[in-house]
């Protein structure tokens, strides 16, 4: 049976009380039907618990208009937005706060749903198109704490059904990720779980979805990451595909600028800049199945060590058939190969193969260009401008780099915590 319209936008401002402030779902797995628009606009959302949820969209058909709301002491997810329907998301002001012991995860917006959690569930409707734009989001994190959840991003597409032909735009929001250094967190039988905090992740099947002009700053473990499998996922395996991240502005610390796992293929990354940012291991990570991807005309910032260990490189590669072309590294200060502290501004490792390497020389001044700048332990890679031996002048430096992605193994290869499927 259909539900009438939703429209909240007749009530000023009123305050929604509880854990889940306004839930526009029949729940159960099952998909409603709810016909023409719902509009939530205008109000404030302060459930004033630490597992508080604002909006709650999940498996419904209509068109979902959410704008210029408040949110604030959100401990889950401030709006899930999930229709096979077109949504917008603009304008709102969110504030999520992560401090619940043992706290599942922690999301800005959500657009999309994951696979059903339980077996016999019907799948979520197909994504369709949705806009998120002009939306404030900060992610504050409590003091150091063994006992807070590792997982929460400010923007997050995570959808298992995609509609073909839907498209997902993010563009011009302001994201502010708020972890703490040196915390370290753990499940409740006291194993260290890897964080996962990003400012902005795909899951499943994300495609079409168009990430630009967005401003990034603070202190997070990934800039933007691509996350297509959950770790103990029973469902079949995603894909993040065919997505365009363009003219996104980072001014911030973290692990890895852009992180991509397994199977995220065929994205293009063109006209970012990482100018002030500062990465602990990496401004570029690619995962071993991750191939097809472009970079291109991209602007990156700086390295530095961490309490988890010292960087590896500029872009560190495991991938295939991906493509780095003309880059700016001139301000990224990083030395090259051939010199202490032993860093380049790419690096294809012994498992890469059949990239493409086309940097125009937009290398730190006096670096000695790609020769000194790539290092190619791969098969079948393509590099502009490294001799044919893959050498640089000093030849002991491999063991040194070969040393310091082993150091670093633990972190580069586990797939950082995410949260269960949501209720």
């Amino acid at each position: 049976a259909s539900a009438a319209p939703v429209n909240c936008s007749a009530h000023a401002n009123p305050a929604f009380p509880g854990t889940r402030c306004l839930n526009v779902a029949t729940g159960a797995g099952v998909p409603t039907n709810i016909e023409g628009s719902v509009v939530i606009k205008n109000n404030i959302f302060n459930p004033n618990v630490g597992f508080g949820t604002g909006l709650f969209c999940n498996n419904v058909t209509a068109n979902l208009d959410v704008s210029d709301n408040k949110f604030t002491n959100i401990g889950f997810i401030a709006i899930f937005a999930h229709s096979a329907g077109t949504i917008d998301v603009h304008g709102n002001d969110i504030e999520t706060l992560i401090s619940v012991p043992f706290q599942s995860s922690n999301y800005g917006i959500q657009i999309g749903a994951p696979p059903a959690p339980v077996p016999g569930q019907p799948l979520p409707v197909p994504q369709g198109s949705a806009s998120v734009t002009g939306n404030t989001i900060r992610c504050v994190v409590a003091p150091p704490s063994t006992e807070i959840s590792p997982f929460a991003t400010g923007i997050c597409v995570d959808a298992y059904q995609m509609n073909p032909a839907a498209t997902i735009s993010v563009t011009g929001n302001d994201i502010e990720m708020g972890k703490v250094d040196g915390t370290v967190y753990s499940d409740p039988n006291g194993n260290v779980i890897e964080s996962n905090i990003s400012a902005i992740l795909l899951n499943n099947n994300a495609s079409n979805v168009i990430v630009s002009g967005n401003t990034i700053t603070g202190n997070m473990d990934h800039g933007i990451y691509l996350q297509p499998i959950y770790p103990e996922d029973t469902m079949p395996g995603g894909v993040v595909t065919n997505n365009t991240f363009s003219g996104n502005t980072f001014v911030c610390s973290m692990k890895h600028g852009i992180r991509l796992d397994d199977d995220s293929a065929a994205n293009l990354f063109v006209g970012n800049s990482f100018l002030g940012t500062t990465a602990s291991l990496s401004q570029v990570l690619i995962m071993p199945g991750a191939s097809l991807n472009n970079f291109e005309g991209n602007v990156f910032g700086k390295l530095m060590g961490s309490v988890e260990a010292s960087p590896v490189g500029g872009v560190v590669c495991s991938g295939f058939s991906n493509q780095f072309i003309d880059n700016d590294f001139r301000q990224s200060g990083i030395l090259g190969w051939a010199v202490e502290p032993y860093l380049g501004c790419i690096y294809l490792t012994g498992q890469s193969h059949d990239n493409l390497v086309f940097e125009s020389g937009s290398f730190p001044a006096g670096s000695g260009g790609a020769a000194f700048q790539c290092w190619d332990d791969g098969i079948n890679n393509r590099v502009v401008g490294l001799p044919a031996n893959k050498t640089t002048s000093n030849p002991g430096v491999g063991d040194v780099v070969r040393g310091r992605l082993a150091a670093i193994k633990p972190v580069t290869a586990s797939k950082p915590a995410l949260p269960p499927d949501e209720p």
